[in-house]
């Protein structure tokens, strides 16, 4: 699985890609800060999944969030919150993101989402299959 990490928390986003890189068959192949670095270096490359830390939205994750599947359609984006109540996660939802969890969740937390969207990802494309040889 192809993970983009992007925080603008320096050692959040160290500390993430050591940690995803140490599961088996993740590999983190895009980290950056901000935007302009995730546009330059998404590009053209094959993203399953991206952590996106909600703080670095600039009040505007659905924008974001669409921008993110500009570049890579077919990716699927957890974005990782600052505050655990409800109301964030059905924000993050409504901007667009395929799920949410609190950003310090730990290792086994943020293993399992990520693993479920990569599934989600994994039917849709089965499916795509199907749908292209009819």
């Amino acid at each position: 699985m192809n993970i983009a990490i992007i925080t603008s928390n320096d050692l959040y986003r160290e500390s993430l890609k050591t940690v995803l890189n140490q599961i088996p068959r993740f590999s983190v192949t895009v980290v950056c800060r901000n935007w302009n670095e995730a546009a330059a270096q998404i590009t053209g490359k094959k993203i399953n999944v991206v952590l996106l830390d909600s703080a670095g939205c600039e009040n505007d994750p659905g924008g974001f969030v669409k921008q993110i599947h500009k570049l890579s359609p077919s990716a699927k984006i957890l974005m990782l919150l600052d505050h655990t109540e409800e109301c964030w996660y059905t924000q993050a939802i409504k901007s667009g993101a395929d799920d949410a969890i609190p950003q310090y969740a730990d290792k086994n937390v943020l293993e399992e989402h990520m693993r479920r969207l990569s599934h989600i990802h994994s039917k849709q494309r089965k499916k795509g299959n199907i749908i292209s040889k009819k």
